[in-house]
């Protein structure tokens, strides 16, 4: 989760003004900054692509059970993509914006999880379920679905690190001022036609 901090030393002088001289307005401003955001990790989590680069792929047994389940949902992380929230809390210079997977503590556990790198390993029960798996795709002439099962089989799941969140934090402070300004104008400007 992104938690930005309108009163942190990093956000620098041109939010503390527009913050200041525009205190109605300032709090709309930081709501827009969180659908800014989170339409951006969603992007991301769509394409495999981040401010650092490309993420690693899904694994081929995770598409080609997709594939199977007759499921369209492309990209990393799936349904968790509509997990992401934004929220805005406190007052004057107290305003704290968060983004992140908060929609629940499943959500949570679910993006931590597909964020995080590591060794899966396979009860028997979970071998079984692959070696039926296998068998089934071999019947049903699934070569994909096959190859993918017996690498598994025979070489583990290592899952590498996706990070989505994190390589966003940098671009905040870099961003915020002008997102919020441009918030804070068009508020401005939509009184002043009235």
């Amino acid at each position: 989760m992104i938690t930005f901090e309108t009163n942190a030393p990093e956000i620098g002088k041109e939010l503390e003004r527009l913050r200041t001289e525009f205190p109605k307005e300032f709090r709309r401003g930081m709501s827009t900054l969180g659908i800014a955001f989170r339409g951006r990790i969603k992007k991301a989590l769509k394409q495999g692509l981040t401010p650092d680069g490309s993420v690693p792929e899904l694994a081929a047994l995770t598409l080609a059970l997709r594939k199977v389940r007759g499921q369209k949902v492309k990209g990393h992380g799936g349904k968790l993509q509509d997990a992401l929230r934004y929220k805005v809390t406190g007052r004057g210079a107290e305003i704290t914006m968060m983004v992140g997977f908060t929609a629940s503590q499943t959500a949570a556990k679910a993006s931590q999880h597909l964020q995080e790198s590591g060794q899966k390993t396979f009860t028997p029960e979970q071998k079984r379920w692959l070696i039926g798996l296998l068998i089934r795709a071999k019947e049903d002439k699934n070569s994909i679905l096959e190859t993918a099962v017996r690498q598994v089989l025979r070489v583990g799941y290592l899952k590498p690190s996706r990070s989505f969140v994190a390589p966003f934090e940098p671009m905040l402070a870099a961003d915020a001022p002008r997102i919020v300004k441009g918030r804070i104008d068009s508020i401005i400007r939509k009184a002043g036609r009235k």
